[in-house]
């Protein structure tokens, strides 16, 4: 009964898991007239990834499991514990290992995994954990970052280290992560520079993860290949590559192209050019402005510094989603 009345206080989650219930208490919950478990009960589970059954406290409403689920380990150091809701499995769902220094933490919405977390812990001489590495997959499975954290000179426990696509120190988080396991798409547009061009190319999603565990990660930053085209007596082609960022926040668009303008690919005049916009219709549609910093003296192609950019993107196929 003790053992009963400590399960029923322990803090406010529940297990995900794949569970065959072997015995099953009631703790203040009952049976209704439908047949329906209602309320918390106690009960035997054997869960993924654990040898042996361990003991449960779960609620029910209306038969579906509903709320926090717990799990104490025999060890006592660490709890299984996670959350449903109508019978899926939500939000954090933390499930450590018989040693209690090895952990799997796992992200659900709706039923569906989307993100997992695998987390090595080492004992301190204080008998406390410190994390000493976590490595971070999509709910596909595909390994997208990996941290190793040590004790500094004041006892803390901080990031020395990640390994990823690419990273960065941003403002007000330790890392922000890039990987390429964003969409492909296709852009077209018009631009004005004293002629008239058409654009087209193909754009790489890069998919930004910020240190938010519940955040789906949004394709933000690309990079992209194309060429811009006008017909002047002869068709005139000046092939482009360049890399962007959109600020989802504010719909700002930046981006960094190197244009190579030429005539016939006999007398060339590349140029480096920055342009600032906006992005509208969740970048479906960009219209920006421009600025032409010529690298040669050629003047063939009369264009102006001063430039207007309208572009429409298309994604057309996309790897490393979650589902």
């Amino acid at each position: 009964m003790k053992y009963i009345c400590f399960l029923l206080f322990l803090f406010p989650f529940r297990l995900s898991a794949q569970t065959t219930d072997t015995t099953a208490e009631k703790a203040n919950g009952y049976i209704d007239s439908l047949g329906r478990k209602q309320g918390v009960f106690i009960e035997k589970q054997q869960i993924e990834g654990y040898k042996d059954s361990v003991t449960c406290g779960m609620n029910y409403v209306d038969g579906k499991l509903s709320g926090s689920f717990t799990c104490p380990l025999t060890n006592g150091k660490r709890h299984i514990y996670g959350v449903y809701t109508a019978g899926e499995k939500d939000k954090v769902w933390v499930l450590p290992d018989t040693t209690g220094f090895n952990n799997r933490t796992i992200y659900y919405r709706e039923g569906r995994i989307r993100k997992k977390l695998y987390e090595i812990y080492k004992e301190q001489p204080d008998g406390t954990a410190q994390v000493e590495k976590i490595t971070y997959r999509y709910g596909n499975g595909t390994k997208f970052k990996t941290e190793y954290y040590q004790l500094n000179e004041k006892g803390q426990n901080v990031l020395v280290k990640t390994r990823s696509s690419l990273a960065w120190k941003g403002p007000g988080d330790p890392f922000r992560t890039f990987n390429l396991n964003g969409p492909w798409a296709v852009t077209g547009g018009y631009t004005y520079q004293y002629n008239h061009w058409m654009e087209l190319g193909v754009r790489k999603y890069s998919r930004v993860e910020f240190n938010d565990p519940m955040d789906v990660v949004q394709a933000t930053s690309y990079v992209f290949a194309g060429a811009e085209m006008r017909y002047f007596k002869y068709l005139q082609v000046a092939p482009k590559i360049g890399a962007g960022h959109h600020f989802n926040e504010t719909l700002i668009d930046l981006n960094l192209n190197l244009i190579l303008y030429n005539e016939r690919f006999q007398r060339f005049n590349p140029a480096i050019t920055p342009e600032i916009g906006l992005c509208l219709g969740l970048e479906f549609l960009e219209v920006n402005y421009g600025y032409n910093i010529f690298l040669g003296n050629e003047k063939f192609l009369l264009n102006q510094n001063h430039r207007i950019s309208v572009r429409i993107t298309i994604p057309f196929f996309s790897t490393g989603k979650q589902s």
